[in-house]
């Protein structure tokens, strides 16, 4: 079984920044939620 340590909201325009991230983060335990932009991550930070 896999240990999360929690959930980080990642804003980030770039696909390919955004795709090495969720993967040395979430290979670490990490759930991550994704944005490409400012106002879309916003929301999801105020929904969650």
């Amino acid at each position: 079984m896999t240990e999360t340590n929690g959930l980080i909201l990642l804003i980030e325009d770039d696909q390919q920044t955004r795709r090495f991230l969720r993967s040395n983060l979430g290979g670490r335990g990490w759930r991550i939620a994704e944005a490409e932009a400012g106002k879309p991550g916003l929301a999801m930070a105020k929904a969650e």
